[in-house]
């Protein structure tokens, strides 16, 4: 791209005097995503709540099957191939 003199020296004042400006500009008239913070901190807080909640009800679900079926030994071996998690000696860990 040829440049006439004029136009060189009007291109070079305005990178060398807006540069700072242009910087300070950006650092006060940035975007805030706040939308986006707000969207994202509501799906943080929904997973806390969900683990919370899943966290005390299988904690509750043990509860029930140790008053039923008795407590179960650390070392005992299960096979739970044919009733699963209704087996009687299983229990979610938590």
């Amino acid at each position: 791209m040829n440049l006439d003199q004029c136009s060189r020296r009007k291109l070079a004042y305005d990178v060398r005097h807006t540069t700072h400006w242009q910087t300070f500009a950006d650092y006060l008239f940035r975007p805030y995503f706040v939308k986006g913070c707000a969207i994202g901190c509501a799906f943080s807080g929904l997973i806390v709540i969900f683990s919370l909640s899943l966290y005390f009800r299988l904690r509750h679900i043990n509860k029930k099957k140790g008053e039923m079926y008795g407590s179960v030994a650390d070392d005992q071996q299960l096979d739970v191939t044919t009733l699963g998690d209704s087996h009687p000696a299983f229990r979610f860990l938590t």
